[in-house]
């Protein structure tokens, strides 16, 4: 007789607590995500949270199933939650439960890390309760965390990403997949004001959830992970929205009208397709709705024809050729537009594709005027990241953006839209100087940035075959000569963290680079892989005798320079010691 498949809807912080334990067996694949995918949930459940906004925009959010063995399973329903700890096998599910937990302890570490006494320690306790459990007193208790992976990959997870430390670990040289999730969403994180980041923490545990699926035996495992995984195919929201726009349209224009969406997913490809209609809500309709309602609205107000004809049809030409740029010969013949479109690309957030999408269909009639506008589409995208604007903030700046451009696009360029104030120049100067401590990722894209200026030729290495150095190391060695050259704790730390101290490399030379001494390191900037020459942003270092403070400020002076020129703003505008009034997180 059947006895039922246990199943039971966890949010995060019952998932997270006794009895569960959770163990990845030895025939699993290892971690395999990337910050691509562990940024993208992060973006979705900063947006479920509501961030920026009054109340949650999703009342809760699904995370979808997992699957665990259990042999000694005994009923139709899991474990009730606070019963003793017991190990589960995971069969599906193993990079979420994963990056939850970093999330979960990217989120604590942040927390104290901004904590001024005991009493602030609370939500960081929750969190780290989350992810480290006590052994019980009798050591039958084999887990010290409440996940479990390969042997290898333990490691790091334990040592370096759920220890609870308010400052991030220093592994320039670390390129496991799990410590890069972590500092990605720790600088994430990291953008958020303190009422942002605790509203995402209890979101995160208390309205998340998933579905558990408990079996018994390996077989039966691997059957169920098959049809979760293998059977059948899901219904894509462009496959909806299809049969609705066509069944609204008179059998008269119904050819056109298929024949208008076959063009499209032609150009685009279905995955791009369905990210053509979130993109839809913030370049034409309402950014907050969801993306089939958004764009039902949007058809609704249009007319299904002029829908596919009039948006539809131009957007998805603007986003195949924003993601095809490097090969349009239009876009090459303009090399600070080709360069604007490479730095857009690294960065790889979505915010700025809409106001793009909303320029770039204007190429074809006015190349001069779309190049400006994504000239400046760039400039604030890279502006608004470094200034350290949360992604709800950053999308109601582009929005203005859009509306500017949809209201008159000749002069859109020199819109209030575009302006970047006096006190944000201050708040963007205060951040870079210590850029790479705030958000390692975002300072590789501004050295590249600067590689591509310095150079005169956009920098065509993938970001992630490059690496960010620090010359100076930030924990030099009791025995190394870099004590003896910066004696002074203070300095020695501010300068590490310079912005003229950071040398762009590639993963083999970081790698052998390490702690080493000054002439050491310059013969492994100067070992570069065949056909490439050595980084012109780093030629100051390649140049000098010597490091020492004097060389990391002067070349901390030109590359601020160099910025200030590109974006046209006073990067050196606040080299104070304490952070300038933020007063857009105040009225937040």
């Amino acid at each position: 007789m059947f006895r039922g498949l246990p199943t039971a809807s966890l949010s995060c912080i019952q998932l997270f607590s006794d009895p569960y334990l959770f163990t990845v067996p030895a025939y699993q694949r290892p971690y395999s995500w990337t910050t691509e995918e562990a940024g993208q949930l992060f973006d979705d459940l900063a947006a479920a949270a509501g961030l920026g906004e009054s109340e949650p925009q999703l009342p809760d959010y699904f995370l979808g199933a997992i699957l665990l063995l259990d042999p000694e399973a005994d009923g139709p329903a899991p474990p009730a939650p606070g019963n003793g700890p017991r190990v589960y096998q995971v069969v599906d599910g193993q990079q979420r439960l994963a990056t939850l937990a970093i999330l979960a302890a990217a989120l604590r570490d942040s927390e104290d890390a901004d904590s001024t006494d005991a009493a602030d320690t609370a939500l960081a306790d929750r969190l780290d309760g989350m992810i480290q459990i006590e052994r019980d007193a009798r050591g039958t208790t084999a887990h010290d965390t409440r996940i479990q992976l390969a042997a290898g990959e333990q490691g790091v997870l334990e040592g370096y990403i759920l220890e609870r430390r308010a400052v991030p670990a220093h592994t320039d040289g670390d390129a496991s997949p799990l410590a890069a999730v972590y500092r990605h969403l720790r600088g994430e994180i990291g953008l958020l004001s303190r009422e942002e980041r605790r509203r995402l923490a209890r979101y995160v545990a208390e309205y998340c959830h998933m579905v558990l699926i408990i079996t018994r035996d390996i077989d039966r495992a691997h059957t169920y992970f098959t049809v979760l995984n293998e059977r059948g195919r899901p219904l894509d929201r462009k496959d909806i929205l299809k049969a609705e726009i066509l069944r609204g349209l008179p059998v008269v224009e119904m050819a056109k009208g298929l024949a208008l969406w076959q063009q499209a997913q032609d150009k685009l490809g279905p995955g791009e397709l369905e990210s053509l209609f979130s993109h839809l809500r913030f370049s034409h309709g309402d950014e907050r709705a969801a993306i089939i309602a958004g764009t039902r609205a949007l058809v609704t107000k249009h007319g299904c024809l002029p829908f596919l004809q009039n948006i539809m049809t131009p957007m998805a030409s603007a986003l195949h050729r924003l993601r095809l740029f490097s090969a349009d010969p239009e876009i090459q013949r303009r090399p600070q537009l080709y360069g604007a479109l490479n730095s857009l690309a690294r960065l790889g957030k979505n915010d700025w594709v809409p106001p793009a999408m909303v320029a770039m269909a204007l190429f074809d009639r006015d190349p001069e005027l779309a190049s400006a506008l994504l000239i400046g589409i760039e400039r604030l995208a890279m502006l608004l990241r470094i200034r350290g604007l949360g992604s709800d903030k950053r999308q109601r700046r582009f929005a203005r953006v859009i509306s500017a451009i949809n209201a008159n696009p000749r002069t859109a360029a020199a819109s209030p839209a575009f302006d970047i104030s006096r006190d944000e120049q201050k708040m963007i100067g205060y951040h870079l100087k210590d850029i790479h401590r705030r958000n390692a990722p975002l300072a590789k894209m501004l050295l590249m940035r600067l590689e591509d200026v310095i150079s005169g030729s956009p920098l065509t290495i993938p970001p992630h075959d490059l690496s960010v150095e620090h010359v100076l190391p930030g924990r030099p060695a009791p025995t190394s000569n870099w004590r003896k050259l910066f004696p002074d704790n203070v300095e020695r730390e501010s300068c590490s963290a310079s912005l003229g101290n950071l040398a762009l490399v590639t993963l083999r030379q970081n790698e052998r680079a390490e702690n080493k001494d000054f002439a050491q390191k310059l013969s492994i900037y100067r070992d570069m892989p065949p056909g490439i020459p050595p980084f012109a942003s780093n030629a100051a270092i390649l140049q000098s005798a010597t490091w020492l403070a004097p060389d990391i400020r002067a070349r901390e002076t030109h590359m601020l320079e160099t910025l200030s020129a590109l974006w046209q703003i006073d990067a050196r505008a606040s080299r104070t010691a304490s952070p300038p009034a933020d007063r857009d997180v105040k009225r937040a």
